[in-house]
């Protein structure tokens, strides 16, 4: 699991203005926390690609990397943990914001807020590995020329904006959109890769 930063511990009545409007010193507390989130979900998604590669290459019969060494697939992961750090801590915030300008004080706030975060956890550490593991399948996708064909699995669980995915069944690698599509998405693609003449030289991100 991926901890969590615990910044709304602290006296949040500067942050529950009109409308729960995040103010200046609120802000700040915010980017430090996005910073720190940061660090752990990049460390978090590394761990998740490396594995990812790992697998592909025990699928082509071969040693997989041991470690990630890819300059461009380190930064791609550094990025996008960045993104999804902002995100997280600003939804987080808004959301106990909302909730002191709606209660009145952080005390009276704190347990419908934990009531809603007690999920929380769970379904980002689940949708960064998706996310993480698709990108490392796009990025093995892009460095080798490989045919083959991919599909979105699992077929019996039917989010409503993944029924086309999983309806096109095998398709031509690359042509399915990047999963998991949602918060809570529990699809991920799949791909069945020709065989190159000689495996040892794809590259796994090292």
């Amino acid at each position: 699991m991926i901890p969590l930063p615990v910044f709304w511990k602290k006296d949040l009545k500067q942050s529950a203005g009109a409308g729960g409007r995040l103010g200046p010193a609120m802000q700040r507390s915010l980017d430090q926390a996005a910073a720190r989130l940061e660090v752990k979900l990049t460390k978090a998604n590394t761990a998740t690609y490396h594995a990812a590669m790992k697998r592909t290459a025990k699928a082509f019969g071969v040693k997989g990397p041991k470690a990630i060494t890819d300059k461009t697939a380190l930064a791609g992961i550094a990025a996008r943990s960045k993104i999804s750090a902002a995100s997280i801590v600003n939804t987080q915030a808004t959301r106990m914001a909302a909730l002191v300008a709606q209660h009145g004080s952080r005390s009276a706030a704190q347990p419908s807020y934990d009531e809603w975060a007690k999920g929380q956890q769970a379904r980002i550490a689940q949708f960064e590995a998706g996310q993480t593991a698709n990108n490392a399948h796009r990025d093995f996708v892009a460095q080798n020329t490989l045919e083959g064909t991919e599909r979105a699995v699992p077929f019996d669980a039917q989010c409503i904006s993944c029924q086309d995915a999983i309806a096109a069944g095998a398709v031509p690698i690359g042509t399915l959109p990047e999963m998991p599509l949602h918060v809570n998405c529990v699809h991920s693609v799949v791909a069945t890769y020709t065989m190159p003449q000689d495996p040892t030289t794809l590259w796994f991100g090292a």
